[in-house]
């Protein structure tokens, strides 16, 4: 079984706060990750940048089922723009 347990969610959308993704996280797991960083996107001009999360949860099981269920979510922000979330191992799993 793979040891990794880092995850980066990508392509959340610009305006989703913080605390929003976790309470998404939140409804499906009841086990908090043992690290969380969320990094907010941007609304520009000429660009968009999305927002992004890193999680490291606790077992590579939590892994499966987190990848399982977050893989392609969507995410609705308030204008009906569509976003899917998507799942990967973390480029560094120290």
């Amino acid at each position: 079984m793979d040891p990794r347990t880092k995850l980066v969610v990508r392509k959340l959308p610009p305006n989703l706060s913080q605390e929003a993704f976790q309470e998404s996280i939140g409804k499906t797991f009841l086990a908090p990750p043992t690290w969380f960083v969320y990094t907010q996107g941007k609304v520009g001009y000429k660009r968009t940048v999305h927002s992004r999360a890193y999680i490291n949860l606790k077992t590579p099981e939590e892994v499966i089922e987190f990848c399982e269920h977050f893989q392609n979510h969507l995410f609705v922000n308030e204008r009906g723009h569509q976003f899917r979330a998507q799942v990967e191992y973390a480029p560094s799993q120290k």
